[in-house]
């Protein structure tokens, strides 16, 4: 059988902040940092691309998203002189995803799903996410994968209630995003990515004077700081995303590259100076599923070097993680994955018969994000642990089907004609014209 060749994939995330898009700024720089080398795979990911109004009405939205689909493909057009196409593209509120290829033969099975984790389950927050089938030479090609593809957003603001909260609804989310499948985001033989705003702050408790604070607002000032091993070593000692994988709190079996970059929110519009309301965090965030493993597991304990494998046939290998530090429409700032992953997938973290959790020590591979080892890592290493599945369970359940069919739709229906009738000029004209109709009711009957 013929060795596949590993995958291309380039990711972006950005939150706009329910700005108008400048299309010529943002199609200058976007396509500065995209890369040079043409990918089998662009995914986009965007949180608040539009207004909570305009999100409870899926025309609304969806509108929005076709005229960002159509500029992203001209831009990509552009910058490789070929021609794109649309594989899939959809939205939650007002977060969305869209995925283009200039290989589109190479997809299949393309299935979309939804969560949403909002006020009463509405769509204010939540996911949606693509599953699609990877085939190099088409879809008679006996050799296929599967690549499953998260856009999320999360309740924002400091501490630790809001953190846990952060935890209890991106695994919501992970688990009732549902692609008519039986599996959530989570299926056996799946390359997994999770990318969006994640809103993982730095502080428990904001506070403008505390020392934290004082380092992070310094980050941007050349003079304060020692270059990249300062971002990483502030990085790692205050994220809370960073810290809870490390401690396999968050995410288990997935893994970030080393963040070199600066915080992404949270800035004042049109510059790249941090807003003292709130401590600067790297908000956005794109994960993948790191539980790759060689055939010889001696290999991955002792030496990569020994395996018989090029590297990126086994492991990811990052190209490029960053922060677009030049886009300064919103208050967030867009961050990008340049990523090959190798053909076979990683071995799955859902154990089949439970629907749960599975830990898998002998093949975590945390070594993509720390230097150091940390606790998943050092378990991975002793010989007599005993891995299986958790109570976490994560395929969709009948109660997710009634939230996402019937509660998510009648919310998002009063929500969005709360707000048109209250904030619209039509809908304000409407509440006084039923004011003046009942009064007038009322005045008629009271005077016969």
């Amino acid at each position: 059988m013929t060795q596949q060749q590993p995958i291309p994939i380039c990711l972006f995330t950005y939150n706009i902040n329910k700005q108008p898009i400048n299309e010529s700024l943002l199609s200058d720089k976007l396509m500065d940092e995209l890369p040079i080398k043409l990918s089998d795979l662009y995914c986009f990911g965007l949180q608040e691309f539009c207004s909570i109004l305009d999100g409870c009405f899926h025309s609304n939205a969806n509108q929005i998203l076709i005229n960002f689909n159509s500029f992203l493909l001209c831009l990509l057009n552009d910058k490789y002189g070929v021609n794109f196409q649309t594989l899939a593209m959809d939205h939650i509120g007002s977060t969305g995803i869209i995925l283009l290829s200039p290989y589109a033969f190479k997809f299949q099975n393309i299935k979309i799903g939804k969560s949403s984790v909002g006020y009463f389950n509405s769509s204010m927050k939540g996911g949606v996410g693509v599953r699609l089938t990877y085939s190099p030479r088409g879809k008679y090609d006996t050799q296929k994968v599967e690549i499953s593809i998260l856009s999320c957003h999360l309740n924002a603001y400091e501490g630790e209630y809001y953190y846990n909260l952060r935890k209890e609804k991106l695994n919501t989310i992970i688990r009732s995003l549902d692609f008519k499948d039986g599996y959530g985001l989570i299926k056996p033989y799946n390359h997994i990515f999770i990318m969006g705003d994640l809103n993982f702050r730095t502080a428990k408790e904001f506070k403008s004077d505390s020392v934290e604070t004082t380092k992070l607002f310094a980050i941007n000032d050349p003079s304060m700081l020692n270059g990249e091993d300062n971002i990483i070593s502030l990085n790692e000692e205050l994220d809370e995303l960073t810290k809870g994988l490390r401690e396999g709190e968050i995410l288990v079996g997935f893994s970030e590259s080393e963040i070199k970059f600066q915080p992404t929110y949270k800035y004042h519009l049109n510059t790249s100076i941090y807003n003292s309301k709130r401590s600067p965090s790297w908000c956005d965030r794109i994960l993948y599923l790191n539980t790759y493993e060689t055939s010889d597991i001696d290999d991955f304990k002792l030496n990569l070097t020994k395996t018989k494998l090029p590297k990126h046939e086994i492991f990811p290998i990052i190209n490029k993680y960053s922060s677009i530090d030049s886009i300064l429409l919103s208050d967030h700032k867009p961050v990008i994955l340049d990523i090959t992953i190798p053909f076979k997938p990683p071995k799955s973290i859902i154990n089949e018969l439970s629907g749960c959790l599975q830990i898998l020590p002998l093949s975590l591979n945390n070594e993509a994000k720390f230097n150091n080892l940390g606790s998943l890592k050092s378990l991975s290493l002793e010989e007599n642990v005993a891995n299986g599945p958790t109570t976490i369970y994560l395929k969709p359940t009948k109660l997710d089907f009634l939230v996402q069919n019937i509660n998510r739709p009648v919310v998002d229906w009063l929500l969005g004609h709360s707000l048109w009738l209250t904030t619209t000029q039509n809908g304000r004209l409407l509440v006084f014209i039923i004011l003046l109709m009942l009064w007038s009711v009322w005045y008629v009957g009271g005077s016969t």
